[in-house]
């Protein structure tokens, strides 16, 4: 009975599985395979001697020792690329040494026992080569540790590399650990990814350990959106997480609460930092999040919502669903969303103004939008003017004090047009197509209600 139970529960996760890899569903970082690739300068100044022991000795010493921490760790793949090692001055000189394996320690060691510092710094060759290296994989974190003492030596760009190989998700941001390299190194390395300086083994070993650590810790991030009391009420909202450093989408969660009322926890790599944006009507922009590893990060963003809706002062199916209206914050030229009539949307508190697309345009200022209320605007429905014509070329006009402002430049080929007007006094100026005179312009006023219908003959 135990067999067969555990026999279906078996299948059901298998299923679920499929179903989730069939519909692209979210893979939690903690549930995913870690490729760690570590791209080793051996380059002829790692012989320099440091704390009494050239530099390519002790790099060794330590890379096996963080090595073999994940030995047999089914979720945990290392590699080891070289770069520098083969020939005396050779710019395209990198070579993967060990492929990925949950079983690499004895390889990386015997490798490490064979390599001898002895060429240039070809880092960007490096690194661009490393992008064979990890297999396609979407359901894998892809993580680049690259040890050095020196500076790019073969005229080439690893920033540009390294941006160009994050976006195209080869790997996450790289780590750079640059030993003995100070400020020059900083500057040189920060484009690239994040940057240690290291000036002893002491040093050097005990940030390699932090770098693996971040990387393989189980880190959560909780974000509360705020009403205008900071109370974490508002929900049902998309959030998109972009890395920071290379601009790019990393995760798309929909905001909800779990069975405590809480914000749902979700699981967020700690390698990269992020630039989070709120998906509310305007969006709320956080820049440059910084995720602790290991922690359960609370992201708190101000995100208080009200409702808007829009309508007609009497329901008109004809015209109801023709109209829309364009949504932007006060004081602010810019539009922020188009909505159209008896609908009711969020939008974040605060003062807005409404332009109606009817004709002519209706603008309403300093609209206010409350936290939890529905702000209800209404208009007068528009009457029905139909031209009869032939051969005109016309406009309708509005009077705006004493100026004259045009609205609509009536179809010179069509010999029938139906106009929705909103309600007031409008002329028609207009003249037959191929009349050789101005004063053959003719002008009609007329006045539109609400609901009716007018035809005017020219």
């Amino acid at each position: 009975m135990i067999k067969r139970i555990l026999h279906t529960f078996y299948f059901i996760v298998v299923a679920i599985i499929s179903l989730a890899q069939q519909n692209n569903v979210v893979i939690p970082e903690d549930q995913k395979m870690t490729r760690l690739l570590f791209i080793l300068d051996a380059s002829g100044s790692m012989q320099n001697l440091w704390d009494g022991k050239p530099r390519m000795n002790i790099a060794k010493e330590i890379l096996l020792e963080i090595a073999q921490k994940f030995e047999g760790n089914p979720k945990v793949k290392v590699g080891l690329r070289v770069y520098g090692h083969q020939y005396p001055d050779n710019c395209q000189d990198s070579k993967l040494e060990v492929g990925f394996s949950s079983s690499s320690l004895s390889y990386i060691e015997r490798k490490l026992g064979e390599v001898r510092p002895r060429g240039t710094t070809p880092i960007s060759y490096a690194l661009e080569k490393s992008a064979g290296d990890f297999p396609k994989d979407a359901n894998s974190r892809n993580i680049v540790i690259l040890i050095t003492d020196g500076l790019e030596s073969c005229n080439q760009d690893p920033c540009a590399v390294s941006l160009a190989l994050q976006k195209k998700n080869i790997f996450l941001k790289p780590f750079i650990i640059g030993l003995g390299l100070g400020i020059e190194g900083e500057e040189a390395f920060k484009c690239m990814g994040t940057f240690y300086n290291v000036t002893n083994a002491a040093t050097f070993k005990s940030v390699f350990k932090a770098i693996v650590d971040r990387t393989l810790s189980n880190t959560t991030v909780k974000v509360d959106l705020l009403d205008i009391y900071k109370k974490p009420t508002e929900t049902d909202v998309n959030m998109t997480f972009y890395d920071a450093f290379s601009k790019t989408s990393k995760y798309n969660y929909y905001h909800t609460f779990d069975f405590k009322g809480q914000s749902d926890r979700l699981s967020i790599d700690p390698v990269l930092d992020y630039n989070l944006t709120i998906h509310t009507t305007p969006p709320v922009i956080n820049n440059k999040l910084k995720i602790k590893a290991g922690e359960d990060n609370v992201i708190k963003v101000d995100a208080p919502q009200g409702y808007l809706k829009l309508k007609f002062a009497t329901v008109n199916q004809n015209i109801d669903d023709k109209v829309k209206s364009l949504i932007r914050r006060s004081g602010n030229a810019k539009t922020v969303d188009v909505l159209d009539m008896n609908i009711e949307k969020k939008y974040l508190v605060g003062k807005y103004e409404v332009e109606f697309l009817t004709l002519p345009r209706i603008i309403l200022k300093n609209v206010s939008i409350d936290q939890n209320k529905t702000t209800t605007l209404q208009v007068p429905p528009p009457g029905l003017l139909t031209v009869l014509k032939n051969y005109i070329i016309g406009s309708i006009f509005v009077k705006q004090g004493n100026k004259l402002e045009e609205i609509y430049q009536m179809n010179e080929s069509a010999t029938r047009e139906t106009i929705a007007l909103q309600p007031g006094k409008y002329k028609i100026i207009a003249r037959a197509k191929y009349a050789k005179t101005a004063e053959a312009t003719i002008e009609k006023e007329f006045e539109i209600k609400s609901g009716s219908s007018l035809s005017i003959k020219l």
